[in-house]
């Protein structure tokens, strides 16, 4: 996949809990950043390349009405 946050930057994954109340969750991604860093744990010392998303995670409304009987759709 590719994610670009100056053309889309909202993106949906899947629930990472065991019994989720609502089977994604939302981010908006603020930027995407690497650092070089050296690693000191068991054994010699080796660099390491570390990517991260800097992202706000967006919540569900929970008191919204939503599904076939109201055509609405779920509102983050």
């Amino acid at each position: 996949n590719t994610i670009n946050p100056w053309t889309h930057c909202n993106v949906m994954v899947l629930s990472g809990e065991m019994k989720p109340k609502h089977p994604y969750w939302y981010a908006y991604i603020l930027g995407i950043y690497h650092i070089d860093a050296w690693l000191n744990v068991e054994g010699p010392t080796r660099k390491c390349s570390l990517k991260f998303l800097y992202i706000r995670w967006l919540a569900p409304l929970t008191d919204n009405q939503l599904g076939m009987s109201c055509t609405r759709l779920p509102k983050v």
